[in-house]
């Protein structure tokens, strides 16, 4: 670490697995915590092995894209929690930690002897992250489920689609990946600013189908209110008009357009050349614009389809017009002139395979400036520095923990 970053010091044990807590303790390792991942060879996290993964040597577990995307900067070690002595180990590392992050469902950490109670033993000032799919309390407590499950458990599925087909549900683990993460590193950062205060620890539930369902405010406030249920609308939005995506020159090429306010609509029909649509009696209005939306959304087409979706976005935006090229995979790491300008993509060395790429943080802090974007850990690859430089071992020690199955 060549700066000292806004959490240096703060140590963090993850006891996380695939997308949604890895997610959160990722963010915060970027930012100078000490994240410690326990992981074990005995029950892998899944996501060392899901595809993509990078070229390397025959069954090595350290190539997965998505968990080294996941998992940079932090630190790994191995423990068998299955193990009686493991969880000594375990409750010492808390024991010189500030926080521990776990989104097993309820309650794998309690029949693994290993609860709040446990942990809060060990360390009184603790501050524990609970990021279960639906809670720790209620009757569907011990569901268990991913991202995709969570944000279809949430209600937002069903509002993704054309209203004439079933919900198309999100493309990417958008639990996994924005509303856990989000949620889930903002209460953690209060809690220890709490305890900084107060000198007290605490236990922080969250539920990541109640962080999914906070994306619904509007919906469920129609519903409480009015007793509506919201249904999908496709592309289009009851608060703007145009508002969809639209084809553009080339196979499979879009650009998405939002018109919001009057000044924004006049300056689109100015941009396309065509200031008639200003003044139809049909577009004169918003509630006009909606009646008549069909028609509009195959004029303003008309234009699109002419021109490539950059040519289409950067005229509009010129304007004052939002707009936005929606991006292949291809444009997003080597066209977006956002993305390169913020310098998000970093391509960083490893020691099993050919420089790997990595996001960068979606965040910035204002001192210093960047994060500190690391490579993730090869399995097990800190041992040594968490077992006899953390906790004292002996290597004759560690070696004979090995051997026995409690380092695995």
């Amino acid at each position: 670490m060549t700066t000292k970053q806004a959490l240096s010091g703060l140590r963090i044990v993850d006891l996380s697995w695939f997308g949604a807590g890895p997610s959160v303790s990722r963010d915060l390792a970027l930012y100078g915590a000490e994240v410690i991942k326990i992981e074990s060879m005995a029950r892998m996290d899944a996501m060392r092995v899901l595809h993509p993964s990078a070229p390397g040597p025959a069954g090595s577990v350290n190539l997965g894209g998505w968990f080294n995307n996941a998992n940079c900067g932090k630190l790994s070690a191995l423990l068998n929690l299955r193990h009686p002595e493991s969880k000594r180990l375990l409750l010492e590392l808390v024991s010189v930690s500030d926080a521990v992050i776990e989104n097993f469902a309820y309650p794998t950490l309690e029949r693994l002897g290993l609860g709040p109670d446990v942990l809060f033993e060990a360390n009184p000032a603790l501050v524990m992250l609970r990021l279960t799919p639906m809670g720790v309390t209620g009757p569907k407590a011990h569901w268990s489920g991913y991202g995709y499950t969570m944000v279809a458990i949430a209600g937002l599925t069903h509002l993704i689609g054309p209203v004439e087909r079933p919900p198309t549900g999100y493309a990417v683990t958008f639990g996994d990946t924005v509303s856990s993460p989000g949620h889930g590193a903002v209460s953690l950062l209060a809690a220890l600013m709490h305890r900084r205060r107060t000198g007290r620890g605490q236990v922080i539930d969250l539920s990541q189908v109640e962080a999914a369902a906070a994306l619904l405010g509007g919906a469920l406030l129609d519903y409480t209110v009015n007793g509506r249920v919201q249904q999908r609308t496709g592309n289009r939005s009851p608060w703007a008009s145009p508002h969809n995506v639209y084809r553009c020159l080339g196979d499979d090429r879009w650009c998405a357009i939002a018109v919001w306010r009057e000044e924004q609509w006049r300056a689109l029909g100015l941009a396309m050349g065509r200031p008639e649509w200003v003044a139809d009696p049909r577009f004169e209005t918003f509630a006009g614009r909606k009646r008549h939306e069909d028609e509009l959304d195959r004029l303003i087409e008309g234009w699109t389809s002419s021109r490539e979706p950059n040519d289409a976005m950067e005229t509009l935006q010129r304007a004052g017009v939002p707009a936005a090229a929606v991006r292949t995979p291809h444009d997003v790491l080597f066209e977006d002139a956002q993305l390169r300008h913020r310098e998000h993509f970093a391509w960083l060395p490893h020691p099993e395979t050919p420089e790997m790429l990595y996001d960068g943080p979606v965040f910035r802090l204002s001192k210093p400036a960047k994060a500190d974007l690391r490579r993730a850990p090869l399995i097990g690859e800190h041992n040594d520095y968490v077992f006899q430089d953390l906790l004292g071992m002996t290597e004759e020690k560690t070696t004979g923990l090995v051997v026995d199955g409690a380092i695995q």
